[in-house]
């Protein structure tokens, strides 16, 4: 029985991912909190990718977030379970980060994240599976991973076209570079967890270059895009709220249906309804009806004036 384990070499690349990671952190922190409230909705996300990641790898370098998992062949091998935990929370944050631009209404946006989670829930499962089930797992995982793909170049394609100016090419560049990128990590899976073929060492430099290119390198795209976005943030998805941004609460807005995500339970605010923020102050009337005493007469008043008595 062979025992496979991280070397030197992987441990190094782990800490130099964890620097990187850590370095964009910190940039992308004084870029996003310098910008206006209202601006700040891709920096937040971006922000919380490279934070996670940097988490993530900084407890595989310090030989953490592992466990020693048998193969069908017999062999022990590393699996690195804090990785999985790492795509969990940052995977779907970096579709978000695309698909707020093409403005997708919440369930649209919920399916495909809800893809992408099953996609790496699977691929755990599979790492850690003792028998040969694992390429079960493997193919259904990669199965999501094409749902994602639709999601991405399909109805995110069409609401991108649908904003117009700048937004199209951004949405595209962003999703295409994305997408090719992600294929790079089924077949490592296929290479290390899935058949032990590569080394450990193999298998933590090739994710952490492909997680470099797909946070690192795609983060930097994302703020240093801010021009664009900032110009164009998303309003048509109902993430959003007024002030073009989900993380800030508007001052003067009230959704159509009050309550919960503003929009998917309460009750339907009628179009005459005061706003929030106005319903202690003076409003017009509209048409009402008063009635002379003593005549049997009425006067009918014009909207914005009392009735006459």
């Amino acid at each position: 029985m062979a025992v496979h384990q991280i070397g030197e070499g992987g441990l190094v690349m782990y800490w130099i991912t964890f620097g990187l990671m850590a370095f964009s952190g910190l940039s992308f922190a004084v870029m996003t909190f310098t910008r206006p409230l209202n601006k700040r909705s891709h920096g937040y996300i971006t922000l919380a990718i490279v934070t996670i990641a940097a988490i993530a790898y900084y407890a595989m370098a310090a030989s953490g977030g592992k466990a020693l998992t048998a193969n069908p062949d017999g062999n022990l091998r590393d699996i690195y379970y804090a990785r999985y935990i790492d795509w969990f929370f940052t995977t779907p944050l970096l579709l978000l980060d695309v698909i707020l631009l093409a403005g997708l209404p919440l369930g649209v946006t919920l399916w495909i994240v809800l893809a992408d989670v099953a996609m790496i829930m699977l691929g755990l499962f599979g790492a850690l599976s003792t028998n040969n089930y694992r390429w079960g797992y493997f193919g259904v995982s990669c199965a999501f991973f094409f749902v994602v793909l639709w999601g991405l170049f399909f109805p995110g394609a069409k609401g991108a076209r649908a904003r117009g100016g700048q937004v199209p090419g951004l949405y595209f560049g962003l999703a295409a570079y994305l997408g090719l990128l992600w294929f790079g990590y089924p077949i490592v899976w296929g290479l290390a967890e899935g058949s032990d073929y590569i080394s450990v060492t193999a298998e933590a430099a090739s994710y952490a270059g492909l997680d470099i290119a797909a946070k690192v390198v795609f983060g930097w795209a994302v703020m240093l895009s801010h021009p664009i976005i900032g110009r164009n943030q998303t309003d048509g998805s109902i993430l959003v709220n007024s002030t073009n941004d989900p993380f800030v609460a508007s001052a003067s807005h009230v959704p159509q249906r009050q309550g919960m995500f503003g929009g998917m339970f309460g009750k339907k605010r009628h179009n005459n309804a005061p706003l929030a923020t106005n319903e202690g102050a003076p409003r017009e009337t509209g048409t009402t009806t008063g009635t002379t005493t003593g005549t049997g007469t009425t006067t009918v008043g014009q909207p914005g004036t009392a009735a006459a008595v």
